[in-house]
């Protein structure tokens, strides 16, 4: 895919000084790494493989609107539009929350989710999904300009939201290049 750069493990530095570039913010930075892959394989049963597959993109935004599961799924295989992926494809980001992009499921919950994830740095750990509403931003290094087009694409579509959204940024790269 045009656009990459190659996977490495970033520290807590890197993944700020990453996080910085694509105008992220530092409050609520998190990162995921092979523990990750190993717990979602473990609830994941093998017939739901595509299910699996969905939850290991390297972009995906997840908007848990006061519920512990889903209620909107962005995720870079589904967006369409290659070399430049189309994030907006027929409209969907024109609403908060956007419409369905890719398929819903309730393979992990939002808390389950929260529970396996790394702060960077002083980030705080975020509690009870269903009482709030959330989007959970998974994101790369290494996807570089899809990723700058992807926040910038979440980012916007937050702005259409009527009530507060708590935003969890997470950083995948570690567990792509623990992987290869």
């Amino acid at each position: 895919m045009v656009g990459l750069k190659s996977t490495k493990v970033l520290n807590d530095e890197e993944i700020i000084k990453a996080a910085k570039e694509f105008n992220i913010p530092e409050k609520h930075l998190y990162y995921v790494d092979t523990a990750y892959a190993y717990a979602l394989k473990r609830i994941i049963k093998d017939t739901l493989q595509p299910t699996l597959n969905n939850h290991l993109q390297p972009l995906q935004a997840l908007y848990f609107i006061q519920s512990d599961y889903p209620v909107s799924f962005q995720i870079n295989c589904y967006a369409g539009g290659l070399p430049k992926l189309d994030w907006n494809r027929d409209g969907i980001m024109e609403a908060f929350p956007p419409k369905l992009q890719a398929p819903l499921d309730q393979a992990i919950s939002g808390n389950f989710l929260l529970s396996l994830l790394k702060p960077v740095k002083g980030a705080t750990y975020p509690t009870n999904v269903n009482s709030r509403n959330m989007v959970v931003v998974f994101w790369t290094r290494f996807m570089n300009k899809h990723t700058s087009l992807f926040i910038q694409t979440i980012q916007q579509n937050l702005s259409r939201a009527n009530n507060p959204v708590e935003v969890i940024y997470i950083n995948a790269d570690n567990l792509y290049a623990l992987v290869n």
